[in-house]
């Protein structure tokens, strides 16, 4: 990151709400059907993936779209630092990152089907105050 600028990282909040449509938005896994037999890592529905973020002011903040489509909130206790940066023209670029959701594994032979909380990350590359 360039010094003239800094990145903010902070999970979303209200995602739950919003995670019926996450699959509309990720690639199914090609791996999701071939579990490997006690392995640590579990094969996810959909692949992880960064897409850029819209914030839109809301009542209680900021919600943020990815494609038109409404993921969650920025979380109350950033949302005045948020409003600053916006009203300044100081955010250069808002990305999410998607993870979490539907998975298999395979223990002892049987196939397990589970679901995991989806977790929403957003990074806001942010330009810093001039002086």
């Amino acid at each position: 990151v360039p010094s003239d600028r800094f990145v903010k990282r902070f999970s979303l909040s209200g995602t739950e709400a919003c995670s019926r449509q996450f699959p509309e938005l990720l690639a199914l896994s090609d791996e999701y059907d071939q579990p490997e037999t006690d392995s640590l890592t579990p094969c996810w529905k959909y692949e992880p993936d960064t897409f850029s973020g819209t914030l839109v002011p809301a009542e209680a903040g900021y919600d943020v779209y990815v494609h038109g489509i409404r993921v969650g909130a920025v979380p109350a206790d950033l949302c005045p630092s948020v409003d600053t940066w916006q009203r300044e023209r100081r955010i250069l670029s808002a990305r999410v990152s998607f993870y979490g959701g539907p998975y298999r594994k395979l223990h002892d032979a049987a196939l397990m089907e589970r679901e995991s909380p989806w977790q929403l990350q957003m990074q806001l590359t942010v330009r810093r105050r001039t002086l």
